[in-house]
């Protein structure tokens, strides 16, 4: 650990992507699910966890990653077309031989609510999600209501210390700091194009696939005070590629790997 050269004094915090991870033979929970969350903090130890949200009809913060509901449970359509009360009954589909039938999705606050009761707070990474598809009649509107819940539920578990919000949109991440300057903020994508306007806009930090960024960007983006997290890897040797650029958060789909990894290296 020693010779990891980050901002966080050569700790590299991990993140579990999803919760535990996508889906796999080590992991059999679907992604967003309570399960998988709880199992990533509560039994596995990850530092944190990053979900990703989108709004429901009736303006609640729903933990899904698909477009449309169809792709990974027995409902149908886009979240933001039904009620927060109706999504939590939807049930996600099987996964091969793997029967996902008690698992239903759920609300951000539910985790929140969880992890606000903990002495040691996870962090929560929240990877915002404005569906193209289900919002172009409405989506100034379905962005405002998002932005405003979020502001809002931080502020209900006092947690703007650990909880940060991610979104490849400039103009969104502009939104969030004008309602509340404090939120830790995350532009996704290209870190060339975004490190400058991390920097222009003190946004906490950029994230990005490793297989995509250098270790010569992680430093730059370092010598101006700007955070790196990575993901897009699960192997040992992504992994290991991944710390070598000393990052300051791993967002990983195999938890227990990456911890092995770090102790060993």
């Amino acid at each position: 650990m020693s010779e990891i050269n980050n901002l966080n004094n050569g700790v590299i915090y991990i993140v579990g992507h999803g919760g535990a991870g996508f889906v796999s033979l080590d992991n059999k929970l679907p992604i967003n699910s309570f399960k998988s969350v709880t199992k990533a903090i509560e039994k596995q130890n990850a530092d944190g966890v990053e979900v990703d949200v989108q709004m429901s009809a009736d303006n609640q913060l729903m933990l899904f990653h698909d477009d449309l509901l169809e792709t990974a449970t027995y409902c149908s359509g886009c979240i933001s077309a039904i009620s927060a009360e109706e999504l939590e009954e939807c049930q996600y589909k099987s996964y091969g031989t793997l029967n996902f039938s008690k698992e239903k999705l759920i609300t951000l606050d539910v985790i929140m609510s969880r992890f606000s009761q903990r002495k040691v707070k996870p962090m929560v990474f929240l990877d915002t999600k404005t569906i193209a598809n289900c919002t172009e009649n409405n989506y100034n509107i379905v962005e405002k209501n998002m932005i405003e819940k979020i502001d809002l539920i931080i502020k209900k578990y006092n947690a703007q210390s650990w909880v940060h919000v991610m979104s490849g949109s400039e103009d969104f991440l502009l939104k969030m700091q004008q309602l509340n300057p404090g939120i830790k903020l995350w532009i996704d994508g290209d870190f060339n194009t975004n490190i400058p306007i991390a920097n222009a806009h003190n946004f906490y930090g950029v994230s990005g696939n490793s297989s995509a960024v250098t270790s010569e960007q992680i430093s730059f983006a370092h010598s101006n005070g700007i955070y790196a997290l990575l993901f897009g890897f699960k192997a040992q040797a992504g992994i290991l590629s991944a710390i070598k650029k000393n990052p300051d958060y791993l967002q990983t789909d195999n938890i227990i790997l990456t911890q092995q990894i770090l102790l060993q290296d």
